[in-house]
């Protein structure tokens, strides 16, 4: 076992919060996953796989070999629909997604890990940039085992006028470390966030994003919902920096907490950075049980407790799964919380 710092929030808070970074007891195996992924709907898409040495995310933890998937969308592309990139984590899996989406492209990509081993770790960094007037939809699946590892990093660059979208489902593994960065470098240039997390038993989940500013007029917003039971802990670090240069610039975040135990720990610090006059920031978190009289009413309509406590949840998750462009992951995923 190694001791690892990671997951470094970008300005530093006092210690006393315990939230700038995460200290871990870990034993990283080599990599010895090099299988490709399974991918559908790609059409005349270039794509390509490689394995190459020296891998590194923002997460902090390095391996001496990965696996690359390279896909390119070409200029004035409209790919009708998502792409479909499909990996079974069958040991220490390590490797890097870069999307390159041309000018004027339009793009959506379903990327679904899982895994029935009884231990797995995956460490995959997805790396966009996107061009001119490029749209994309990235849905992902964590759905590995239950006592793997996740380590999933997200790294953007944005130009004029193209838009990301993030729907991020976190949803198994014990140990979940996700870093988000993305640089809005040009004029109107969007990044929004939605992420779903579950956590039970004694699963550390610890999510670090920041969205930089810097051309004018762009847009981010940043929404979190998850549930927290049994002696679960999370922290969520979210930070947005207006940097000089990005005035008319708009940036939000809000996490919305379920927490359905008393033994269960959240610890939130959202973050606003200015250093530009001219742009509109906000924040919030909201942190709470479920409501028992809505709770109560629900029961008096003839269901269980446990069946009334998934329709609340549900409720609240449905407003991420919605998002997703795709009805058969939608049911897929609604399937798969309400096993958990």
């Amino acid at each position: 076992m190694n001791n690892y710092k990671l997951n470094k929030t970008p300005l530093r808070t006092s210690n006393n919060y315990k939230i700038n970074d995460i200290n871990l007891d870990l034993e990283i195996p080599e990599p010895s996953d090099f299988n490709k992924y399974i991918i559908d709907n790609l059409e005349d898409t270039a794509y390509n796989h490689e394995i190459k040495d020296n891998f590194d995310s923002k997460i902090g933890l390095s391996f001496s070999k990965y696996l690359e998937l390279n896909i390119d969308i070409h200029d004035n592309k409209y790919v009708e629909k998502p792409i479909i990139i499909n990996k079974i984590i069958e040991s220490c899996f390590v490797s890097t997604i870069n999307i390159n989406l041309g000018n004027n492209t339009k793009a959506d990509f379903i990327i679904k890990f899982t895994g029935d081993i009884p231990y797995a770790l995956n460490s995959t960094k997805i790396h966009v940039i996107g061009n001119s007037n490029s749209n994309s939809t990235i849905s992902i699946l964590n759905l590995i085992n239950e006592n793997s590892q996740s380590f999933l990093s997200y790294e953007n660059e944005l130009n004029n006028s193209s838009k990301v979208t993030y729907n991020i489902f976190d949803l198994k593994g014990n140990v979940r470390l996700s870093n988000l960065e993305t640089n809005l470098v040009g004029y109107s240039s969007t990044m929004d966030i939605n992420t779903l997390y579950m956590g039970k038993n004694k699963d550390l989940i610890d999510v670090n994003y920041l969205i930089n500013h810097l051309g004018k007029n762009t847009n981010s917003n940043i929404n979190v919902v998850g549930s927290l039971n049994d002696f679960s802990n999370k922290h969520f670090k979210g930070t947005i920096d207006f940097k000089e240069g990005s005035s008319s610039s708009v940036g939000k975040e809000y996490e919305d907490v379920i927490l359905l135990s008393d033994n269960a720990k959240t610890i939130s610090l959202p973050m606003l950075l200015c250093h530009e006059e001219d742009v509109d920031g906000s924040h919030g978190v909201s942190t709470g049980k479920v409501d028992i009289n809505k709770l109560f009413y629900i029961m008096t309509r003839g269901l269980s407790y446990e069946d009334a406590l998934k329709l609340i949840i549900n409720g609240k998750f449905n407003s991420i799964i919605n998002k997703i462009p795709d009805e058969v992951t939608k049911q897929f995923i609604t399937d798969e919380i309400n096993k958990l």
